[in-house]
């Protein structure tokens, strides 16, 4: 156990009657309740015992559930990471916050949960475990301490358990530290914890047997214990009594039911029903054990604020599930709303977008199914053809649910700047598909028509990066015999012909590309290459042209446009491009090696050392700085050159 842990100093428990008369004088609350809100990412509902699981190991959780409330009739908005926070920190669905898909930022307009509590005079703190929640991405908007363990790195190309993602033990341990930091103070806190180990890859801590789905759980298991651990902490301080804690899922996982290995693209009940659970003091009131009436995670912050700010007004997509917990009766026929578009930002598939009410769902795409969640097994037998009645009724109140956010929508724009390489990066290796489709094609395909394409680009990613690039090309070739003009498929094709050495092959499918998406800097860049190999200069040189028009952030084409000024003799040029890309990518080593070049081309040998120990120093492993910068000192010596000042 962390010393932080056993660390923690004992505090006087402050009477809650008080903390809560303070809130309804509308005044900030140094005492308490204190609120802990625990995320689990990709947690399935049917994976904790509290939700009916026999084999779960999650006793934390479990006894949880059973001193406070189960929401045994809970839906994610999303069925992805950011857009699904989001909902739940703003109180608005992910049409208003703009946050649709991971990598869209949340914008700076937005007012999350954790501001409005600040501006009362709770102390707030975030730990997270993934990439995907980054500050850049918005969510730490309200938070004194933004935890998420990557600020100020230049990489993106550690270990899985590195940077980009942590362990929830590690988190854990954060949060420990911070809540030890505390000392004796009594003000109020609000502390969101993070857990990311039950998403993909599965590595747990805890020993299982065999399978993915064995594996899948016992890193939910490993969750339940730094959960654990959590609750020892605040148990011995004295806080947990005085406590709201709030345990929830982003979404869940398909492992393999209707063809979705993870989550993302469905919006079937295996990714969007969750599991929730809810402890709350006693002195906020009787809490029912099991409340079975629909609730959404855009009900979070309005339900929060009722308790710890109840005079605060604003007019939240969401609403209050306090009186639920109090015993009293929901509204079974109220719409549960879910969306996904993950395939539209990815692949330029149609959006899906889901609607349930009681019993019914729809999913609706280019296409709709509707289904009776009392059928076995769900989700299977779609019934839109026979049930039409249901059917329009449902699409009808999608409708009215959707044009409803339009009108009461707060007027908040939503910033969407394009992802930079290493963020790009960072969310690829964490499983994510972060090509920006073109949105050119006449006809979107229905994401569930062609759902198995991106099964196949997930595998031929998979063989792509343990280096079997033949198999990577073939899955990528069997996705485009599904869906022919999925540009991510496409580029990923591209990249295996070009690291296995076919540059006909390679720029046969990136003038396909390029043709689907006119506007695709990177295969602007690479073509570039191709010609340029091929000694068309001029040609190359508009093809970096036209790539930076693209995407004016694209860094590697400034480098490969003052490669080619070199060529032409254009130093003045060739050096402001690789100042350009440097602006965008202070790390970028192919740069300096660049300016290297142009001091060599002017003579200054003692500019070319100095550029040359950048570049190593970013890159010790290119062999052409390392030997270029042997050579030059043994010329030194020799006194054949000058380098004094380098």
């Amino acid at each position: 156990m962390h010393d932080s842990y056993r660390h923690a100093t004992n505090r006087r428990l402050v009477p809650a009657l008080f903390a809560l008369l303070a809130l309804a004088c509308g005044k900030p609350n140094p005492d308490g309740p204190h609120l802990l809100i625990l995320t689990i990412d990709t947690l399935r509902q049917d994976a904790l015992g509290a939700f009916g699981s026999h084999t779960a190991r999650t006793p934390h959780l479990d006894r949880l559930a059973a001193e406070g409330s189960t929401l045994a009739n809970a839906q994610t908005a999303a069925p992805t990471t950011l857009p699904s926070h989001a909902t739940m920190f703003t109180g608005y669905y992910p049409a208003t916050h703009g946050a649709r898909h991971n990598g869209r930022p949340l914008a700076q307009s937005h007012v999350t949960l954790a501001e409005l509590l600040r501006e009362r005079g709770y102390d707030t703190a975030a730990f997270v475990a993934s990439m995907v929640l980054h500050r850049s991405y918005g969510l730490d908007q309200g938070f004194d301490e933004y935890d998420d363990a990557w600020s100020g790195t230049g990489s993106a190309t550690v270990g899985l358990h590195g940077q980009l993602e942590r362990r929830a033990s590690a988190v854990t341990e954060s949060f420990a530290s911070w809540y030890s930091a505390r000392g004796n103070r009594d003000d109020a806190w609000f502390a969101w914890v993070h857990y990311y180990d039950p998403h993909a890859p599965y590595e747990p801590v805890t020993p299982f047997a065999g399978s993915e789905k064995s594996a899948y759980a016992a890193e939910v298991s490993d969750c339940d214990r730094s959960f654990g651990s959590i609750r020892a902490m605040l148990e011995r301080s004295g806080d947990w009594e005085n406590t709201i804690v709030i345990v929830l899922s982003d979404h869940g996982e398909g492992l393999g039911e209707h063809s979705e290995s993870e989550h993302g693209l469905h919006v079937y009940e295996t990714t969007i029903a969750i599991p929730w659970i809810v402890k709350v003091p006693a002195a906020i009131g009787p809490a029912e054990t099991i409340v079975p009436w629909p609730v959404e995670t855009v009900d979070l912050v309005p339900t929060v604020l009722q308790w710890l700010a109840p005079r605060h007004e604003q007019n939240f997509a969401g609403r209050s599930f306090r009186s639920l917990l109090a015993g009293e009766a929901g509204d079974d026929e109220r719409p549960l709303y879910a969306e996904s578009y993950y395939g539209a930002y990815g692949y330029d598939w149609a959006p899906l977008h889901a609607l349930r009410i009681g019993d019914w769902k729809l999913v609706s795409g280019v296409y709709d199914e509707l289904f009776s969640l009392q059928d076995s097994p769900p989700e299977t037998l779609d019934r839109a053809g026979t049930d039409a009645a249901e059917r329009n009724r449902l699409a009808r109140r999608l409708d009215v649910v959707r044009r409803t956010w339009k009108e009461t929508a707060p007027d908040q724009g939503t910033d969407s700047p394009s992802l930079d390489a290493a963020q790009r990066s960072a969310l690829e290796a964490l499983g994510y598909v972060t090509a920006k489709s073109s949105g050119n094609r006449e006809t979107r395909p229905d994401t569930r028509a062609v759902y198995p394409a991106h099964e196949l680009i997930m595998a031929g990613r998979a063989h792509f990066l343990a280096g079997d690039l033949g198999s990577a090309a073939s899955k990528f070739q069997r996705a485009l015999s599904i869906d022919p003009d999925n540009v991510d498929a496409l580029v990923r094709l591209a990249d295996c012909y070009r690291l296995q050495g076919e540059p006909a092959r390679e720029e046969s499918v990136t003038v396909r590309i390029l043709e689907l998406d006119p506007a695709h800097a990177a295969s602007w860049s690479n073509l570039g290459l191709l010609v340029e190999k091929k000694l068309d200069l001029d040609r190359a040189y508009e093809c970096y042209e036209n790539a930076i028009a693209a995407d004016s952030n694209f860094f590697h084409a400034y480098a490969n446009r003052a490669n080619l000024r070199i060529v032409k003799k254009d130093l003045a040029g060739a050096e402001a491009d690789y100042r350009a890309a440097l602006a965008l990518n202070d790390a970028y080593a192919e740069a300096h090696l660049g300016l290297a070049r142009v001091a060599h081309a002017r003579g200054d040998w003692a500019e070319v050392v100095r550029e040359l120990r950048v570049t190593i120093r970013l890159n010790p492993e290119d062999r052409r700085a390392v030997d270029w910068l042997r050579a030059i000192e043994e010329a030194h010596a020799r006194g054949e050159i000058d380098i004094t000042g380098a």
